[in-house]
């Protein structure tokens, strides 16, 4: 389709830089969610996990505009003009779909691989600190479940009324 898009505005038929630059894409994309999660796990901290579809999203966004620079390359700041605020826009709304759905910002709690826990940057939580660290968890836990209680009553309420 690139090539194509190279064929009508520039009248030649472009194969081999699209396909280079979707591969780079590609590659750019597997390499980063690859070390994103494994960063994730050996540090132990879950940020680099949520990061991985913002990340995605960047290289993806970078890949569509070598493409459209291939097509239009006398259009390249306008573009690159496009391309970051598509990138904002799209990051902002993902945002804010995840903080309606989730009611967090981020839709990854946790990396959804670990390495061998002979890589791992930091030690283990024994369980005892961990079970208190989950006990502070308690009230919020508590107060989510009575909402989610009292909602589902008002529903069965309503559609005994039906």
């Amino acid at each position: 389709m690139w090539a194509l898009a190279s064929k009508i505005f520039q009248h030649r038929f472009d194969f081999w830089p699209h396909v280079a630059v979707a591969v780079r894409g590609l590659l750019a994309v597997e390499v980063t969610n690859f070390a994103l999660l494994w960063l994730s796990g050996l540090s132990g901290w879950p940020g680099f996990a949520r990061l991985i579809t913002g990340a995605t999203a960047a290289v993806g966004v970078f890949t569509l505009w070598a493409h459209a620079r291939l097509v239009l390359p006398q259009q390249r700041r306008a573009l690159g003009y496009a391309a970051a605020a598509a990138y904002v826009a799209g990051a902002a709304i993902l945002l804010a779909l995840n903080q309606q759905r989730h009611e967090r910002w981020f839709a990854e709690l946790y990396a959804r691989m670990l390495p061998p826990p002979s890589l791992m940057w930091h030690q283990p939580v024994s369980r005892e600190a961990f079970v208190q660290r989950a006990e502070r968890l308690r009230p919020a836990l508590d107060k989510s479940s009575a909402e989610a209680a009292a909602e589902q009553k008002e529903k069965g309420d309503e559609a005994d009324e039906e």
